[in-house]
């Protein structure tokens, strides 16, 4: 499978990134490695539920023009407890109420990377669930920790 990635929408210099914080670095490599990275804000709309905030979090839309395009999210908390309480609530909260689609979750420190494939047609009782291509979302992990 291969992993697609649109034009970046916009480049931080590396030596910025690094100066700056974890979450503008990550966003910083993946930029370079071309895809189009999109910052979530305000936070409030996209996290709920009583959901810890993140400090900053980026989403990148992946293998979007195949059959197994995903959502890819990259959360940075302000400390490595404030994510492990962001992967416990999430991991929670699928185990509770499912998913229409796929998903993983990969704690690093205070990130949290996830994917997800996102919600199905309607017909879902004709097809199974999409599935996520868990090469390409341990690729934008490894791009995002700057190990590529």
């Amino acid at each position: 499978m291969l992993l697609v990635s649109l034009a970046a929408l916009v480049v931080v210099p590396e030596g910025v990134a690094q100066a700056s914080d974890p979450g503008t670095a990550i966003a910083s490599r993946l930029t370079k490695a071309g895809f189009w990275v999109e910052r979530v804000t305000p936070l409030g709309d996209y996290y709920c539920c009583g959901e810890p905030l993140p400090q900053k979090a980026y989403t990148v839309y992946a293998d979007e023009r195949s059959q197994h395009a995903f959502q890819f999210t990259v959360s940075v908390f302000a400390s490595d407890a404030a994510a492990h309480a962001a992967y416990r609530w999430e991991s929670a909260w699928y185990a509770q109420h499912g998913t229409a689609g796929a998903n993983k979750l990969v704690l690093s420190g205070r990130v949290l990377y996830s994917g997800e494939t996102g919600s199905i047609a309607a017909d879902t009782h004709k097809r199974a669930a999409p599935q996520l291509p868990i090469g390409d979302f341990h690729t934008l992990v490894t791009v995002a920790k700057g190990s590529l």
